[in-house]
């Protein structure tokens, strides 16, 4: 599983968010310190508030933040709504009949570790991303 360039933009400016609070933070701080595209992390932000995983405030003090309870939230939960529910089960090499009774190649090896993955996706808060948590 490797993550969409749109999870991964997500995923950083979402550990920003989780650091300050639940202050605003405007999407020109979040383009500088993530060093990505400010329409592009806007765009990626709203799909998260659109699925109600983040909250914003339009206007000239505006911006984005996580709630108490959306803080909680797990980062599997960002990832599946921007790369579909199905991310923690595509098979690595594309193929369509890969399974324990119709193992590719690689999938003795691959299928523990996107196990562990989707583990460590499911256990990891939003707020545990916090720079210092």
């Amino acid at each position: 599983m490797i993550l969409s360039q749109s999870s991964q933009i997500a995923v950083k400016a979402i550990a920003h968010i989780s650091g300050n609070g639940n202050s605003c933070v405007n999407v020109k701080e979040l383009a500088e310190t993530t060093g990505e595209n400010a329409h592009t992390i806007a765009k990626v932000l709203q799909n998260l508030v659109k699925h109600g995983l983040l909250s914003s405030i339009t206007g000239p003090q505006g911006g984005f933040f996580l709630t108490e309870k959306q803080s909680k939230g797990k980062l599997s939960d960002i990832v599946k709504s921007i790369d579909g529910i199905n991310t923690f089960e595509q098979r690595v090499l594309g193929m369509d009949k890969c399974s324990a009774s119709h193992p590719c190649l690689i999938h003795g090896k691959y299928a523990p570790l996107r196990t562990e993955i989707s583990k460590i996706f499911n256990e990891t808060s939003l707020e545990q991303l916090a720079p210092g948590h």
